[in-house]
């Protein structure tokens, strides 16, 4: 019980820090761009909605804006409370990482304190800009991966290297550098590795679906003539 009460002290701690004067820093030229392009896929999604691909972006940060576009008259305070929902997300994944990772439970406070307070975390969490999105899954990839591989049954680590997939997909469709991501996805393959030939051979496969499933979510914007 404790923990949980502690869980939503630190949420509603990031909040506060967060959200005071949210748009106090002038509007940044970045921000001004992309809460155009949500302004157009709002006028017409059909043909909007993979306008970014023309500036070389792919268009997955664009649509989370697109909702609190319509919920909030503040155009720009809409855009950057969908980083600050991404920044309490990315706390959240910090703590699970070191948890998995088998920190201890002073370790799990300290690294979210980290993500709250660190310049880099605090910057991009209160901007609405591309990249705290983009590490939220590139991290949340990485924690299915860690997690599916800490599983015994091979059914439970299908799924969860097929989240973990999914989660690296979802990275690719923020921003394309997440190519640069695929040797962290190798190089946790190595957790808890199998002392079996058919356990190796099995994380071999599991990496293979991590790649393949982010690969092919990324290669989806191929059906359209702007790719």
């Amino acid at each position: 019980m404790k923990r949980y009460w502690l869980a939503i002290t630190l949420g509603l701690l990031f909040l506060v820090l967060h959200l005071y004067k949210l748009t106090a820093l002038p509007v940044f030229a970045d921000e001004a761009i992309y809460v155009r392009w949500a302004q157009l896929a709002i006028e017409d999604f059909s043909r909007y909605a993979l306008f970014p691909l023309n500036d070389g972006k792919t268009p997955l940060f664009i649509w989370l804006m697109i909702p609190f576009q319509l919920i909030f008259a503040d155009q720009l305070w809409a855009a950057r409370f969908v980083s600050v929902l991404i920044g309490l997300g990315q706390m959240g994944l910090l703590v699970w990482l070191v948890k998995l990772l088998r920190g201890k439970k002073i370790a799990q406070v300290l690294v979210a304190f980290l993500g709250m307070c660190l310049p880099f975390w605090y910057f991009h969490h209160r901007m609405a800009l591309i990249d705290g999105t983009f590490t939220f899954f590139l991290t949340l990839s990485l924690c299915l991966e860690i997690w599916a591989f800490s599983f015994k049954s091979v059914k439970n680590q299908f799924w969860g290297s097929f989240l973990a997939g999914v989660a690296w997909g979802l990275a690719w469709l923020t921003k394309i550098p997440a190519i640069l991501w695929a040797p962290a996805i190798l190089l946790a393959g190595l957790w808890k590795l199998p002392s079996s030939k058919a356990g190796r051979v099995n994380r071999v496969f599991q990496l293979a679906m991590i790649g393949g499933v982010g690969l092919s979510m990324f290669l989806l914007l191929r059906l359209s003539p702007i790719f």
